[in-house]
């Protein structure tokens, strides 16, 4: 995308629930961190669609069978991204558990997905919600990890563009559409098999 721009970036780290501040201020000029594209977020900015996803819940592959939902994780440790849908998600989870006389989620909140991971992997969660393409890239490279059960609530990921900024959003727009017809963008979400959440068209502020 950068190349069609003409532009070089330049890549910076920060936490996703620095996303959306730090566009509105303008340290970042985009951002793609995994942003759902929600219509609770288009006051706030906007959302240049790249990839259709959903949350899955990854596991350690022996406790994979007895995971098939979100609602199985009552008495349960799992972990979510500070800021993020999937907080939300357990929150509610856990009031359904409580409401069928199960013990609640304990919930455990990361600053980090690579720290959420590492709990995974070392035992101190039993299960962490992440955004479907990031998932499958990690079970995939990451011996002793699974999906349980199937991803739920299907919606796009967009690339973060200030609101103040239409000219900028509008650009990142053109030009991931040309990916999309020229098909490069096909190719990569190949590469990446992420092949099922690929869209057909770029959207802008599609999501509800």
């Amino acid at each position: 995308m950068a190349a069609k721009l003409g532009l070089t970036p330049k890549f910076v780290e920060t936490s996703f629930d620095g996303v959306v501040p730090g566009i509105q201020g303008r340290r970042y000029d985009l951002a793609v961190f995994g942003v759902l594209d929600k219509k609770s977020r288009h006051s706030m900015v906007n959302l240049v669609d790249d990839i259709n996803t959903s949350t899955s819940i990854v596991v350690r592959q022996e406790d994979a069978s007895g995971i098939a939902s979100i609602d199985d994780l009552c008495g349960k440790r799992a972990g979510a991204g500070n800021g993020t849908a999937q907080v939300t998600d357990l929150q509610e989870a856990s009031k359904r558990c409580v409401a069928a006389n199960r013990p609640p989620v304990q919930l455990q909140v990361y600053s980090s997905v690579p720290d959420m991971f590492l709990a995974l992997t070392s035992n101190r969660t039993d299960a962490a919600l992440n955004g479907t393409p990031p998932s499958v890239y990690r079970v995939d490279r990451t011996p002793g990890l699974a999906i349980a059960g199937k991803p739920y609530r299907p919606q796009p990921y967009g690339i973060v563009v200030s609101k103040d900024r239409p000219d900028l959003a509008a650009s990142v727009h053109k030009a991931m559409q040309a990916l999309l017809d020229e098909g490069t963008y096909l190719r990569l979400v190949r590469r990446w098999n992420l092949e099922s959440g690929a869209l057909t068209s770029i959207g802008v502020n599609t999501g509800k």
